[in-house]
């Protein structure tokens, strides 16, 4: 169904009965909708940035083909360690209190590990050097669309051992060719035991590894485990088409650009706590 798709979506031209034949053929229900979403979706976007930064188009090249990126000591370590003490205050007000700084949203369950404060510049405006970072903008629009608009502005933070939650299984946000971008800054050194991000570099794409389910997700939204994936589908997915499983650790201040169309996923804590900051990238809808 992939291919099909893909046939129609990059023919501008491709005459009103040779698009009936394709979609009335070969198509269900389902993929119909998902075809017509995708096409809309692409109709929106405006093309690539062209770059004049040589290492700028260099990550760019290898996002596209892998649908992530690491920038090791993309931050200093003075600015994260800075950054990191006033976040845990941060929580801790909001653990004692129930609330944050005006012009803050958050997210906050004692029952879930992951905790989050959304427009965190708000409370900390050092933040926003990371958060309106040019340089990061310019990357996430020379690889995939000027018209992509940055918001969340969190931080996330993971604390209690073996303790699950939602996004740690395998899943995608959202179809292939819809991008959802996200950027996460480490503010701690994230072992494998403090409970790293994971990837499957290359599911971005399309594929039959994810067509059955992206016809779910735009059929039924949010009724079905739409995109998400058991431990036994993925373990047949990297035998069947290779796929490589990265876990990704790292130092504080490394940045991770990822294209959440990908499978990936969060881990469980084994020992310590682990706070990021976090940016996404889609489509306004407005």
């Amino acid at each position: 169904m992939h291919t099909i798709i893909n046939k129609i979506i990059n023919l501008k031209e491709i005459g009103f009965n040779e698009f009936i034949r394709l979609v009335y053929k070969k198509l269900t229900p389902n993929q119909i909708q998902l075809l017509i979403y995708k096409f809309n979706y692409k109709m929106r976007c405006k093309p690539p940035l062209k770059s004049k930064n040589k290492k700028i188009n260099e990550i760019s090249v290898k996002l596209k083909e892998d649908g992530i990126f690491i920038i090791r000591n993309y931050l200093p370590k003075n600015f994260v360690n800075k950054v990191k003490k006033k976040v845990i205050d941060e929580f801790s007000k909001l653990e004692k209190t129930g609330k944050v700084k005006p012009g803050c949203k958050f997210y906050y369950d004692k029952n879930d590990p992951v905790s989050r404060i959304i427009n965190l510049h708000n409370a900390i405006p050092e933040t926003k050097d990371f958060f309106f970072d040019s340089y990061l903008e310019e990357i996430i629009k020379t690889t995939y669309s000027e018209s992509l608009k940055k918001h969340q502005f969190m931080v996330d933070r993971r604390k209690g051992i073996a303790k699950s939650t939602a996004t740690d299984c395998w899943h995608f946000d959202e179809p292939s060719s819809i991008f959802k971008l996200k950027t996460f800054l480490l503010l701690n050194d994230v072992t494998e035991k403090n409970g790293p991000f994971k990837y499957l570099p290359r599911t971005h794409k399309n594929g039959p590894w994810r067509s059955k389910k992206e016809a779910e997700q735009v059929a039924y939204a949010e009724d079905l485990d739409y995109g998400h994936y058991t431990p036994v589908h993925i373990k047949s997915l990297k035998r069947k088409f290779n796929f490589k499983e990265m876990v990704c650790t790292g130092k504080a201040g490394d940045l991770i650009i990822f294209n959440a169309s990908g499978i990936h996923s969060s881990s469980i804590l084994e020992s310590g706590e682990r706070f990021i900051l976090a940016t996404y990238y889609e489509l306004s809808n407005n």
